[in-house]
């Protein structure tokens, strides 16, 4: 079976964990540092904090920005549950936006969703596509680099383009470190300090901050440095596969995703009119491909459905085929093999 998802481990990656636990710091220390060092260098941002997860990272940018109860933070509708949920988890109060055909948050319908208790948006780079807005907006914007690391357009590298972001190193993601963890990207000095003590769980008499344990070990940011090292490389290698499935594939009746060349390629997502159908010939074959998204926002929410028709639409029609470095080229062939087979049938 080829899966949807595979890391890329080399043995680089099996020597650093074991260099690591040599030292016997299993917990945050001196590769931590590093690793948060390294991820400055390559983002651009003056600091970055590394965390237990991406969502741990979302949620601690918006605590240091001391949004009250209820204040609105508006996000995609058609995105991971797990921005939603890190809204809630910061006692702020989601709000669906409406995206293109892209999985971007839409500005026209951004526009009319933003009043006085707007505190914040998230706009998230949906499979590595990124968002741009044109507005100036007075309020503070998280770029969400989760799938975007290595991204870039005018203003700057993905998760900082908007002077604050996030990323995460997830296992299935661009870059991973060991599994789990992800950052918090930042160019304000305060806000930065606020999330320093925030993150860490030794509490003093005269602290005035909320603590929360979201380190990440040395071990995990051992792993993290390795694959940093790595990301031109990994990168490369994701564009090489997209261009080889956009030749092979651009010919049948699918709906391909389209990548400019300052965008990191995430997913390979294809629109069809039977997705189910698809996935299940695909499992068959031996391959295993998913649906992007599992529930939009609007549903999680229980929201009139006819507010979201694009969601709905990209709901029913997305199917996510492998895409991912670890990929041979025995497989890749395998995959369009495949795809050729269910389109010629």
């Amino acid at each position: 079976m080829i899966p949807h998802s595979r890391p890329s481990i080399t043995k680089k990656e099996k020597d650093i964990i074991a260099k690591v636990l040599k030292t016997k710091n299993l917990s945050q220390s001196t590769y931590t540092e590093l690793f948060e060092k390294r991820l400055c260098e390559y983002i651009g941002s003056n600091h970055s904090i590394a965390v237990s997860s991406g969502t741990s990272a979302i949620f601690l940018l918006l605590k240091a920005l001391e949004l009250k109860k209820g204040d609105k933070v508006i996000i995609p509708n058609y995105v991971c549950s797990s921005v939603y949920y890190a809204v809630l988890w910061a006692g702020c109060r989601p709000v669906s936006c409406e995206v293109d055909r892209n999985g971007i948050i839409d500005e026209e319908k951004l526009n009319e969703l933003i009043d006085d208790k707007t505190a914040a948006i998230i706009g998230v780079n949906l499979f590595g596509k990124l968002f741009t807005l044109r507005n100036n907006y007075k309020i503070p914007i998280i770029d969400d680099a989760a799938q975007s690391i290595g991204g870039y357009d005018k203003s700057g590298k993905s998760g900082i383009r908007t002077g604050m972001g996030i990323c995460s190193f997830y296992a299935t993601k661009v870059i991973t470190s060991l599994g789990n963890g992800g950052a918090v990207f930042i160019n304000d000095s305060s806000l930065y300090q606020k999330i320093i003590n925030m993150r860490k769980n030794d509490i003093s008499k005269t602290d005035k901050f909320e603590h929360f344990q979201l380190r990440l070990s040395d071990v995990n940011a051992g792993f993290g440095i390795i694959q940093l090292k790595r990301i031109n490389e990994l990168l490369k290698r994701r564009r090489n596969i997209y261009n080889y499935y956009v030749a092979e594939l651009k010919r049948y009746e699918i709906e391909l995703p389209i990548f400019k060349a300052n965008e990191t390629i995430f997913r390979f997502i294809i629109k069809l009119k039977k997705p189910d159908k698809f996935t299940d010939f695909m499992l068959k074959q031996g391959v295993e491909c998913k649906r992007p998204v599992a529930l939009p926002v609007h549903k999680i929410m229980n929201i009139t459905e006819n507010k979201f028709p694009v969601s709905n639409e990209l709901l029913k029609s997305s199917v996510s085929i492998p895409l991912y470095p670890d990929l041979r080229s025995s497989e890749i062939e395998f995959i369009i093999k495949s795809i050729k087979k269910y389109f010629n049938k």
